[in-house]
């Protein structure tokens, strides 16, 4: 059952299958025999096989083949050649086959011995094997497609060996050379495969242009497009111009009569020296080619509505004064690399639609002087007349004759060739370009100085071949680039390389740049910078995200050059970007001999090293400065100024400020550190106040050689604590070194090395003159000067001020066998044997210390022996009132009925123990009035 269901299901595929189509063999037309195979549906196609001569060709030498035949009014696509049909034709001399042919058999122009040459159709995709063998005379196999049609071992095997392929594109070309078996065939010589070379290769002509067909087969089936064509090369004979037309009509070998031209084929006119115009009637084709009209030295105009212009497509036509990339309806996409180099353009128009440029399209146009693209195009934009892509990150092309010379800041890749042939003597590379392709700068004839930013990462090694003029190169990179043969000049050591101060060693080591001949001193530094705005240089020191007192940005920059007045900006916008500038460069302002004026300078923390050396500086704008280099300020005789309120400066190098005119320098706590002769020199400095407590003070080598050759009445004043060590150092005048005391409570202990005058001060100043055991009671007795490492007991407010203290004579003075002076190092002492009080910061009396004394130098203390001290935690004092609450006489710091026990027991029992503050009325007695003014208090309250 299942047999017969299968051989009835063959026999209704048979009998589908033949309806399908009406077969007629042997069928004479023209020259040619042929089978026919008639298609019954629209849906097919008719074919034709063709079999060998007709009676009526058989004597024909010349065989022209077409790719259709018409019979009985149908027309059939000879689709194939079937194999032996002409072999042994020792007659026939050429053969040219039509495009439709999509296969020749095996044997078919086997011993065909007199054959000189064949004309393939880009519809060919196989050769049989011995097609052409023993064809000695073979000269030219002429192939008109793209691609190398498939052949065997033997398809061309004992033809001759003198044998050559011509192709009609280049792209064909290549093909066939890729092909082993062709390139075997062939001799293995590439040589003997070229384009055009004895015989065209092509499909068909229309009017003075050749054309081949592309995108299959030429026949309008029902609904579909037509076909493509493509042209590849012209007869000028009788006209000179190549026209673009849409719809190209070709009737001949009765194929269909209509193709869209999709353009002009690779290399299809290259060095033709004949054709003078390009036209177009208003319609588009897609694609000239790669090279299509290189080298037409002719072509004068070109009106070209396609929308790809490959690479080279118009390069060398030096007559070329007129291109026009747009038609009513469409627009240029695509324009190739170099696509009109080496032209004689004078400008063009980059129509909205274009979305990819190739590199330098307009390479060494001379006269050209400006670019312009289309302000809808959204990928690419002119600036200054010169084309970018529409960031402005890359340079496309500079016109040959281009006048301005101005880069975009957003600038990061120089294309190659871009900007050859540059016609300035300067070259300055805005900050943000990074890369600089091949040829970037090639043949830039007139350039002799070239200014690298510090962003630049990649040069490549023939971005300035041809730049034989250059002699000055500035590179602001602190690492030497790897870049090798740069610039092109043959002398290396002629060109001067200047390079950011401190990298000399780091060049001299590079076996490329110490070709160079290297310039870092301080005269040179300043052509290294980044940005100019505003009439300064700025070098790039970060783009990590930066913020500082209200201000902030994308990156930190260093003032490199300041050329007179001006104001240093909180922030500078530059490119896309905002910075904050940080620093003043070294030798920043070297060359400015004008009076220099600095407005402002809110974000500047560091100014380094000559930064201002031997200039006219007149102020000091620089409030919110962390650190000062050396010699920053050296000779700056015009600043005649007070330096205060620096509330943030940490450190001064030496010889900062040597030989400036500055008249006071007084310091805050956050300075750390005053390196040598940071102030010598300084001849109308009168004071320097420190105001540094022991432990934070300016480090002591800062000060070898500070004083020297200053006003005659100069001081310095220094925490009064921090003295003994600052007469130590043997360099110092002492005599002009003076002490200052800022109170850190209301009562404070006092002590120094030097007899102190306290006259003028505006503060209490106490002695102790005796110390009674039985009341355990010290007395205090007012003192104005204080012998040396004598100690005093102080009282005031503790609210910051700073007490300038004089020296008293060195005789006289007061002096106590109780309070003791310590005037050593800061130390811990042992309590064996002994025992220490030290002054109570709230009010006037001593504590004891237990366990291990902490000796705090500059500070006064009371020392008994154990059996002294005996049951003695406290020592009040006869300064009853004074600083007291008043009421507050047992000095807890209200005023309550304890008061008034603690003066009941004092009267009573002679009990001094809770007396601090006993005397209310200020009589220096102690007596029943001053109960009478505790209760005054109470009842106020």
């Amino acid at each position: 059952m299942n047999k017969k269901i299968t051989f009835i299901l063959l026999m209704v595929l048979f009998a589908m299958t033949a309806r399908a189509y009406t077969y007629y063999d042997g069928i004479e037309i023209g020259n040619f025999r042929y089978n026919l195979a008639l298609a019954t549906s629209s849906s097919e196609e008719s074919k034709a096989t063709l079999q060998g001569l007709s009676s009526a060709g058989a004597s024909a030498t010349s065989l022209n083949i077409t790719g259709y035949v018409t019979y009985n009014g149908n027309r059939y696509r000879v689709a194939s050649i079937a194999s032996n049909a002409f072999q042994y034709k020792t007659s026939v001399t050429s053969v040219r086959i039509g495009y439709g042919v999509e296969k020749i058999g095996n044997n078919v122009f086997k011993g065909c011995d007199a054959l000189n040459r064949i004309l393939l159709p880009s519809s060919i995709n196989e050769i049989g094997n011995y097609a052409f063998q023993n064809c000695t005379a073979l000269a030219y196999v002429c192939v008109a497609g793209d691609v190398a049609p498939t052949i065997f071992d033997n398809t061309f095997n004992n033809s001759s060996t003198t044998k050559k392929v011509s192709t009609a594109t280049y792209r064909g070309r290549n093909a066939i050379r890729a092909n082993s078996k062709w390139l075997a065939a062939f001799g293995g010589n590439a040589n003997n495969i070229q384009r055009q070379t004895g015989v065209l290769a092509y499909d068909m002509k229309v009017g003075n242009l050749y054309y081949t067909i592309q995108n299959g087969i030429p026949y309008n089936f029902s609904g579909q497009n037509r076909s493509y064509c493509t042209i590849v090369y012209g007869d000028f004979s009788n006209d000179t111009k190549v026209t673009l037309g849409q719809n190209i009509s070709f009737s001949s070998n009765n194929s269909p009569g209509n193709y869209h031209l999709y353009g002009v084929a690779d290399s299809a006119f290259i060095d033709n020296i004949v054709v003078t115009q390009v036209v177009n009637n208003n319609t588009m084709a897609n694609r000239i080619g790669i090279a299509a009209f290189r080298n037409c030295t002719s072509l004068q105009s070109v009106d070209v509505p396609v929308d790809t212009i490959a690479n080279f497509a118009f390069y060398g036509c030096t007559n070329l004064y007129s291109a026009i990339f747009t038609s009513n309806l469409y627009n240029l996409v695509y324009l190739g690399s170099y696509a009109f180099g080496k032209c004689n353009l004078s400008s063009v128009t980059i129509p909205q639609a274009t979305k990819y440029i190739g590199n330098a399209p307009f390479y060494d146009n001379s006269l050209m002087t400006g670019i312009s693209v289309n302000a809808n195009n959204t990928n690419y934009c002119s600036y200054y007349n010169a084309l970018y892509n529409k960031s402005k990150t890359m340079l496309y092309q500079i016109p040959g004759n281009w006048q301005e010379g101005i880069f975009p800041e957003t600038l990061q890749r120089v294309l190659p060739y871009a900007a050859a042939g540059y016609k300035f003597h300067s070259l300055t590379l805005p900050y943000n370009v990074k890369t600089l392709d091949q040829y970037a700068f090639q043949n830039s004839k007139n350039l002799e100085t070239v200014h690298f930013p510090s962003s630049l990462t990649t040069v490549n090694a023939n971005s300035f071949a041809g730049c034989d003029a250059i002699n000055r190169v500035e590179l602001n990179l602190e690492t030497p680039p790897t870049i090798d043969y740069f610039p092109a000049v043959t002398d290396k050591s002629k060109v001067d390389l200047y390079i950011p101060l401190g990298t000399y060693s780091a060049y001299t080591t590079s076996s490329v740049w110490s070709q160079y001949h290297l310039k870092t001193s301080k005269y040179d530094y300043v052509n290294c910078w980044d940005i100019l705005s505003g009439g300064l240089r700025y070098t790039v020191t970060s783009t990590s995200p930066y913020s500082y007192n209200g201000f902030s940005g994308d990156g930190t920059l260093r003032v490199v050059e300041i050329p007179g007045s001006c104001t240093i900006p909180s922030t500078i916008n530059y490119a896309t970007k905002r910075y904050v500038p940080t620093e003043i460069g070294s030798y920043a302002a070297l060359n400015t001999t004008d009076n220099i004026t600095i407005s402002q300078a809110p974000t500047i923390i560091k100014i380094r090293r000559n930064a201002f050396e031997d200039t006219k500086l007149t102020n000091f704008p620089f409030i919110n400065v962390e650190e000062i280099e050396s010699e920053a300020f050296r000779n700056t005789t015009m600043l005649k100024i007070e330096l205060t309120n620096l509330n943030k400066l940490t450190s001064i190098s030496s010889s900062a400020f040597y030989n400036s005119g500055i008249t006071k320098f007084v310091a805050s706590t956050t300075l750390t550190e005053i390196n040598e002769y940071a102030f010598s020199n300084c001849h109308n400095l009168h004071e320097i106040f420190l105001p540094h407590i022991y432990g934070v003070h300016p480090t002591i080598y800062g000060f070898k050689g500070f004083f020297g050759n200053n006003a005659d009445d100069f001081k310095c004043w220094i925490d009064y604590r921090y003295l003994p060590v600052f007469l130590k150092i043997g360099a110092l005048d002492t005599s002009k070194i003076y002490p200052h005391l800022v109170l850190d409570s209301k009562w404070h202990s006092f002590s120094c090395i030097k007899p102190i005058s306290f006259e003028g001060i505006g503060l209490e100043v106490y002695t102790v003159t005796d110390y009674n055991p039985s009341d355990k009671k010290a007395t205090l007795t007012p003192l104005t000067n204080l012998a040396a490492e004598n100690g005093a007991v102080i009282h005031g407010e503790a609210d910051g001020t700073y007490h300038r203290l004089n020296y008293a004579p060195n005789t006289g003075g007061a002096t106590s066998e109780i309070l003791i002076g310590n005037i050593k190092s800061e130390t811990l002492v042992p309590n064996y044997g002994v025992c220490y009080f030290t002054l109570n910061p709230n009010r006037p009396e001593f504590n004891r210390v237990t366990d291990i004394v902490h000796l705090t130098p500059g500070h006064a203390y009371i020392r008994f022996t154990i059996s002294e001290g005996s049951g003695v935690s406290t020592i009040y004092t006869n300064l009853s009132g004074t600083g007291g609450i008043p009421g507050d006489v047992n000095g807890d710091g209200v005023v309550t009925a304890a008061d008034v026990t603690a003066l009941y027991d004092y009267l009573l029992n002679n009990d001094i123990s809770h007396i601090v503050n006993g005397d209310q009325t200020g009589d220096n007695d102690i007596t029943a009035a001053d109960i009478t003014a505790v209760y005054t208090v109470l009842l106020s309250n």
